[in-house]
């Protein structure tokens, strides 16, 4: 589907970053239990940083009307990352793609509205 308005944000970070924001917060400030258990476990927590990337960008997208466990973002099968908002404030389709290095993760987030 394509929609005539969109807004994409796109964003790098390293991770030492993530790791900070879990040091002073711990894991449940930002994840549903379910990611941590299929995340959290991964040596270097790569997958869960690159998902905290895209929470923070949609966040700051909708000027903190939704918190990080509004989102859940987890894997299909194929790898593709499902993205759910729990939230009625929010009705836009959103497309997400993530990617990371051992010292980097990237995020893009495509809002349709």
């Amino acid at each position: 589907m394509q929609s005539d308005s969109y807004i994409k944000h796109t964003k790098t970070v390293l991770l030492e970053s993530f790791y900070k924001e879990i040091e002073k917060n711990g894991l449940e400030d930002f994840f549903l239990d379910e990611e941590i258990q299929l995340y959290g476990k991964e040596v270097g927590k790569r997958s869960l940083a690159a998902r905290w990337l895209v929470k923070k960008m949609i966040i700051e997208h909708y000027k903190n009307k939704i918190g990080f466990n509004d989102i859940m973002i987890i894997s299909a099968e194929n790898g593709k990352p499902i993205i759910k908002i729990f939230s009625e404030k929010i009705s836009d389709n959103i497309l997400i793609s993530i990617s990371h290095t051992k010292v980097r993760v990237t995020g893009m987030v495509v809002i349709e509205s």
